[in-house]
């Protein structure tokens, strides 16, 4: 039962904690001196100053990535707020429907339906939001 919320709790956060949250965009436009780590390094790097330059250059081409499909949540926007709103809110629903359906059918012999049944009423709750977001959303998009 312990891993089962474990990984629901971490199925969550995968679901609410966005990547491009951790990210800021610059104020202005960033050249290839500033993105790109200097190559003319000192000789002697300890092994752990060598795993934080290799961890940053992973961390600069997924930001160079990121900018590059412009895949940015922006929920400063007060109409398009709503359409992500819409998008986690049916997102969640389908997730937590699809792990409650998995608990009551792995506890369909032992009696423990009230978990499952909670889950239920929290991925319905989730869809609910998401559709007034959509039903807000498509009355201020075209209104």
């Amino acid at each position: 039962m312990k891993n089962l919320i474990t990984l629901l709790c971490f199925s969550l956060c995968l679901i609410v904690a966005n990547n491009s949250f951790a990210v800021v965009a610059p104020s202005a436009p960033l050249t290839n001196a500033q993105t790109e780590i200097n190559d003319q390094a000192p000789k002697k790097m300890t092994k752990k100053q060598l795993r934080q330059q290799k961890k940053l250059r992973k961390i600069q081409k997924r930001m160079k990535k990121m900018q590059a499909k412009g895949q940015d949540v922006d929920f400063s926007d007060p109409v398009d707020k709503w359409m992500w709103f819409w998008i986690f809110g049916w997102g969640a629903a389908i997730v937590l429907s699809i792990v409650a359906s998995a608990i009551v059918v792995g506890t369909a012999f032992t009696g423990g339906f009230g978990f499952g049944a909670l889950l239920f009423l929290v991925a319905w709750l989730a869809g609910l939001f998401g559709t007034v977001s959509l039903i807000i959303w498509l009355v201020k998009k075209f209104a």
